[in-house]
């Protein structure tokens, strides 16, 4: 059965091929979650979910709509990818507010489990970098992190540092750099969690060159503040080789440079006054890229100004304090995207 949203633009869902089905690794689940997971509306109405609440939330900096096209295309082809956007979209369904979940999160396990076998042959070789298995190995990896029972763990998929191999291979591919950068955001998002570094690697943001056309795209200053997040959390929860002088003073220099050069499609288009239970209003910006963008630049500066060293404690509370009260003021907007309350 085909899918699709009224007068959308973005590739409806198809059932895999046969050929898909003839192992299929969804035999191997519990007799409960084999029976939901047989029942077709609850996965139509996840590829609907999907596309209607999860991709425009991993699209916000991505202008290309990546999640919301791309990978939904990759995965009529590859059981995996489909899979795995099952999966992510029956975690992310089980906190919201309007959706009947219990469906959802006994499923939910049961296409974590099924991903991960389907997963299992492609991830020797070179076949592991292809962009549908990255793919689904980033909304698996999602999926784990968001749903509250996992069914699998991360353990066994590839690394982030593959991901970086990916894209180097392909410096031009929109794709690669959109799938590094969402693996990154949620290993930041762990390291953050457990207090742990995220792990050093041998790759750059100057790859944004290839993808973009000119230096003014939000995309570039959004990928380097989400590498400056990485570093700080490095610097933060490192070993004592990441934790120096130089690196405290080399990161703050990167950031402070960051935001003195900023393109002027940052600044904040309109500021609502606050009132009520909300004393410091609202910064609004062009769209959500721009604001999360400065988010990840606050974050980085809040973790530095955490770790100064002694000698600038003093200015760095005081800054502390003002990029405080500044990030209680953002909000963004733009298609599909929930606003900062």
């Amino acid at each position: 059965m085909t899918v699709a949203l009224p007068n959308d633009p973005r590739p409806a869902f198809k059932s895999s091929p046969a050929s898909h089905h003839r192992n299929d690794p969804t035999t191997k689940l519990p007799e409960v979650q084999r029976a939901v997971y047989s029942r077709l509306h609850v996965r139509d109405q996840l590829r609907q979910y999907y596309l209607t609440s999860v991709a425009p939330g991993l699209d916000t900096p991505d202008p290309l709509r990546h999640f919301g096209t791309t990978i939904p295309a990759l995965a009529q082809s590859c059981h995996a990818l489909s899979l795995a956007v099952l999966a992510l979209a029956a975690a992310h369904a089980e906190g919201a507010d309007d959706v009947e979940t219990r469906d959802f999160v006994i499923v939910g396990q049961g296409f974590q489990r099924a991903c991960s076998w389907a997963l299992e042959p492609h991830l020797l070789g070179e076949e592991s970098l292809a962009p549908e298995i990255l793919a689904a190995v980033v909304l698996l990896r999602l999926a784990i992190q968001l749903s509250g029972s996992p069914a699998v763990t991360a353990d066994s998929l590839p690394s982030l540092q593959t991901f970086a191999d990916a894209w180097k291979a392909s410096p031009s591919s929109a794709l690669h750099g959109a799938l590094f950068l969402t693996a990154l955001q949620s290993d930041i998002r762990l390291a953050w969690l457990h207090r742990q570094p995220v792990p050093r690697l041998d790759i750059g943001v100057c790859l944004m060159k290839y993808v973009c056309s000119h230096i003014e795209d939000p995309r570039i200053w959004h990928a380097r503040a989400i590498m400056l997040v990485a570093q700080a959390l490095r610097h933060c929860h490192g070993g004592p080789e990441e934790k120096t002088l130089d690196n405290w003073l080399q990161i703050n220099v990167s950031s402070e440079s960051w935001f003195d050069v900023l393109p002027q499609s940052f600044d904040a288009v309109a500021f609502e006054e606050g009132r009520g239970t909300k004393p410091f209003g609202k910064l609004v910006y062009q769209e959500g890229v721009h604001a999360l963008a400065q988010i990840y630049y606050i974050l980085a500066r809040l973790l530095m100004i955490n770790q100064a060293p002694r000698g600038i404690r003093k200015w760095a509370s005081e800054t502390s304090r003002k990029l405080a009260m500044q990030s209680q003021i953002f909000h963004k907007i733009g298609p599909g995207i929930v606003t900062y309350q």
